[in-house]
């Protein structure tokens, strides 16, 4: 008996340790999915970006709220064409393009493009760090296919005009 306890010893704590990671995960998600459904109606004071601009900079952003009405036809199709020409046409996640994008990095062996399409990117501005691995990329991908089921594209795209960081400090198309 003594034997058996023994060897259960490291299962027991990578049981525990991967029950922890999935009830993170799990909250994670959650939070992300409420804020989702909040967004449909009302507009977000701040993003996980720019709180980190003010904890860095020591000072706050504040974010001037444009309708997708009163921002230019001729910056709405500039970020279209240069983010993700197939907005219109995908459900969130083009896994095609991140297949291609992440293919191509392997190859090169560092990263020389992305895969996200601007529902993922709005998604990534509003609730991560610029971290970059598995586990952030697989709950980007899950709240971008929640945000979508939740909203409308053109919310989506207001959203992102509002809260994309445009240069350094430069959030919004103000």
């Amino acid at each position: 008996m003594t034997k058996s306890k023994k060897t259960l010893g490291p299962w027991k704590g990578l049981a525990l340790a991967l029950a922890a990671l999935l009830g993170v995960e799990a909250f994670v998600l959650a939070s992300g999915m409420a804020e989702n459904a909040w967004l449909a109606r009302r507009n977000p004071s701040g993003t996980a970006f720019t709180r980190r601009h003010a904890w860095e900079n020591g000072q706050q952003v504040v974010l001037q709220w444009r309708p997708l009405g009163e921002i230019s036809d001729q910056l709405k199709r500039a970020i279209l064409v240069s983010e993700d020409d197939a907005f219109f046409e995908h459900e969130g996640v083009d896994f095609k393009e991140l297949k291609a994008s992440w293919e191509l990095n392997q190859k090169k062996q560092k990263t020389l493009r992305g895969g996200s399409t601007i529902s993922m990117q709005l998604v990534k501005n509003l609730y991560f760090s610029k971290a970059k691995n598995f586990l952030r990329k697989a709950n980007e991908i899950l709240l971008t296919l929640d945000l979508e089921r939740r909203l409308g594209k053109d919310r989506i795209l207001e959203l992102y005009l509002n809260v994309v960081e445009f240069g350094p400090g430069v959030y919004g198309a103000e």
